[in-house]
């Protein structure tokens, strides 16, 4: 049996004659290792290096009201300080006992008497986004925050715990993380117990608030509304079969982003590239760059589905021209809307990009000789074209796509530890400053 599994021409035997050839196996080997450093630094320095550089930053307990509710009773959309909380949990519990917004302030002012009781100088701040426009309201959050810090002579010398009484809030988390660590966060969930009447009272409020809420109303009313129109619009040109297709993919579609919660992720992406669009011109280049990558690569994936009949070269098409595309898109998007931009602003914290950019240099080119090699066998069969699964095990071992693969993944983890190392000492130095 083993001799058939490693008899010439078949897969076992192409694997280790990659295996024993000098150059793919010291490649591999230092992959490899590279790969065991990198885990064994993550055990040994893990904890260490999240505590080094922050642990003597002073802790802001920062509540977060993303549609801004709190500036209307308050006047403001920011609240600085204890005293000012409290007031302002009195007045706000006065109007609005309802409103759990009085509940994430109190956990937030918990959580700062906790902090204060273990003498670690807690701050406190309550701050509002925007009702309307939750990447408004991401935008301007980051903003009074920063200028918050900026007028206590804080900015960089604190690490945020949130408190929080949604979801949405989440999404605070990546437009803060250039402001300071996140050390924690708290989402306050408000117990309540009721009768049949008040549950049928809250009920209607709930859809009141939800029709009403931009942030709601295009689930209750947008995606419903939407599919009326275009079922009515159709039928009226009497394409109502399509109508009910496209009704279902509408549905299908806005459950699959709400249900995965990918409304969250893509927000917070957006966000980023408006904050890199904002900037500097450079990210303006690279994400139109990237856009012109990502848009060739979907002609050639749409053009192979549609124009190519056989399903091999179809999927052929995709592996070695559309993804290695789109892997060189995002490695200029990097390069020049993260690389050069933090270059050119005098910033050279940019190990972790280097690090991505290595890592989509090594998918574009691990799937362009994939995808090479695979053409060049169905190319080459006279005869009727082999299934991909007969071909694929050779392919990935004689196109090199295990060996580039492994190189690539372990100069990465190379660079990961060269980034660790810094912080390392970064947090160390901080420790002996503060020290002295």
């Amino acid at each position: 049996m083993t001799s058939q599994v490693f008899s010439a021409g078949t897969p076992g035997h192409r694997l280790m004659c990659v295996l024993v050839d000098p150059w793919h196996a010291g490649l591999i080997m230092v992959g490899v290792f590279t790969l065991l450093i990198s885990a064994s630094t993550t055990q040994l320095y893990g904890t260490r290096l999240v505590a080094g550089p922050f642990s003597m930053r002073r802790p802001l307990v920062l509540v977060v009201d993303i549609d801004n509710d709190i500036a209307e009773v308050w006047g403001e959309p920011v609240i600085v300080g204890e005293e000012k909380v409290r007031e302002a949990i009195l007045r706000f519990g006065v109007n609005r006992p309802e409103d759990s917004d009085v509940n994430a302030m109190l956990a937030g002012l918990s959580v700062y008497n906790r902090l204060k009781e273990e003498g670690r100088r807690p701050l406190i701040i309550v701050v509002g986004g925007h009702r309307a426009d939750i990447y408004e309201a991401l935008r301007l959050i980051r903003q009074r925050v920063e200028s918050v810090l900026e007028n206590l002579g804080l900015k960089g010398e604190v690490e945020f715990i949130l408190v929080s009484d949604g979801e949405d809030e989440f999404m605070v988390t990546e437009v803060l993380r250039e402001l300071g660590p996140i050390a924690s966060f708290k989402r306050v969930i408000v117990e309540q117990h009721l009768g049949l009447e008040a549950s049928y009272m809250l009920l209607l409020r709930y859809i009141r608030k939800a029709a009403t809420d931009p942030r709601f109303s295009k689930y209750l009313l947008g995606v419903p509304g939407s599919i009326l129109v275009l079922i009515a619009v159709a039928s009226l040109g009497g394409f109502l079969d399509t109508a009910l297709k496209l009704a279902v993919l509408v549905v299908g579609g806005a459950m699959t982003i709400r249900g995965f919660n990918l409304e969250r992720y893509i927000g917070s992406i957006m966000t980023l590239l408006m904050e890199e669009l904002r900037k500097t011109p450079l990210g303006m280049v690279g994400l139109a760059l990237l856009g012109i990558f990502a848009l060739a690569s979907l002609y050639i994936i749409v053009d192979a589905i549609v124009s190519v009949e056989q399903v091999n070269v179809k999927i052929v098409s995709i592996i070695g021209t559309a993804i290695p595309l789109l892997a060189i898109g995002a490695f200029v998007f990097v390069l020049i809307s993260r690389i050069l931009s933090k270059l050119v602003e005098g910033e050279f914290g940019i190990l972790r990009d280097i690090e991505f950019a290595i890592v989509l240099i090594g998918i574009g080119l691990s799937f362009y000789n994939l995808g090479s090699y695979m053409e060049s066998i169905l190319s080459s069969s006279a005869q009727q074209a082999p299934s991909l699964s007969s071909i694929l095990p050779s392919a990935l071992t004689e196109s090199n796509f295990i060996s580039i693969a492994v190189a690539f993944s372990g100069l990465a983890g190379l660079v990961e530890i060269a980034n660790r190392a810094l912080y390392k000492r970064a947090g160390d130095k901080r420790m002996g400053e503060v020290g002295s």
